[in-house]
């Protein structure tokens, strides 16, 4: 059980569990510098809304 948040991610390849650091991805371009802005942005409003929701719920107990 995890006690925070945290990101989960694997790869697989052919049906088989692959070391991530190992994996050869496609090359892309990267994300502009306004959507990474407007990312974060809507990542701390819901980190906000998450936390709001687990002191509501702690708040109950």
């Amino acid at each position: 059980m995890a006690t925070g948040y945290h990101l989960h991610y694997e790869f697989r390849v052919n049906g088989m569990h692959t070391d991530p650091l190992t994996v050869k991805l496609p090359d892309a371009e990267p994300i502009s510098d306004s959507e990474k802005e407007r990312f974060q942005s809507l990542a701390v409003q819901m980190i906000n809304r998450i936390d709001n929701l687990y002191l509501q719920i702690y708040a109950v107990n």
